[in-house]
């Protein structure tokens, strides 16, 4: 049985991975804010503490086969907290002992290579006009990741939609990404759960999508 611990199952895309994870017979222990509307659920541990508090870092990710992180902002308005949050979980994992980390982030995050289109790239350059410390925020987090030593892989989706699963979700460092570019919550739930449980892309940023 596998055991996963999970940042950011309050949010859309974390409530999708612990449906999912649960639907698999997995058990789930997620570290959620006091005031999350998580439900409990059997499978499901939920710890309610803080990301900023090293000890509720230490006993979500104790004992756990991987650990997942699909935390970041809400919006614009929203302070950088996700590079500092991942380099505390980093650290809990090392003093833990676990070495398998899938981290969501996103296409237009970080330094984009040629697979990114022209129009994307002009879309996260805005991005980053607007909204610069939360664009460094994200692209340190990356870094504090790929710097990390651990069994890490950077799933890096473009627009998220919650629509059903299409046909097939393809996953490569040099995939053809755009403005067009689409995954649906399912499709990435189902990808960052089968990633937790291989290191095939260990040490790899990839660009996840559907067709």
């Amino acid at each position: 049985m596998t055991r996963l611990a999970l940042f950011g199952a309050s949010g859309r895309t974390g409530s999708e991975v612990v449906r999912r994870a649960l639907e698999r017979g997995w058990k789930v222990r997620a570290l959620v804010r006091p005031s999350s509307h998580c439900e409990e659920q059997a499978g499901l541990e939920l710890l309610r503490g803080d990301l900023d508090t090293p000890s509720d870092l230490l006993a979500t990710v104790r004992n756990a086969d991987a650990v997942l992180c699909v935390f970041g902002p809400r919006s614009a308005k929203d302070p950088p907290f996700a590079a500092a949050a991942t380099g505390r979980i980093v650290e809990a994992m090392k003093s833990s002992g676990v070495r398998r980390l899938v981290c969501q982030t996103g296409a237009m995050i970080g330094d984009l290579p040629p697979n990114v289109s022209a129009p994307m790239r002009l879309m996260a350059g805005l991005v980053r006009r607007q909204c610069p410390a939360l664009a460094a925020d994200r692209a340190e987090q990356e870094r504090l990741v790929m710097t990390s030593g651990l069994d890490w892989t950077l799933a890096k989706p473009p627009r998220l939609h919650d629509g059903p699963a299409r046909r097939r979700t393809h996953a490569d460092p040099a995939l053809r990404v755009g403005l067009a570019s689409a995954i649906s919550r399912a499709a990435l739930a189902e990808f960052l759960l089968d990633q937790t449980r291989s290191t095939h892309h260990a040490g790899r940023r990839l660009y996840v999508c559907e067709t």
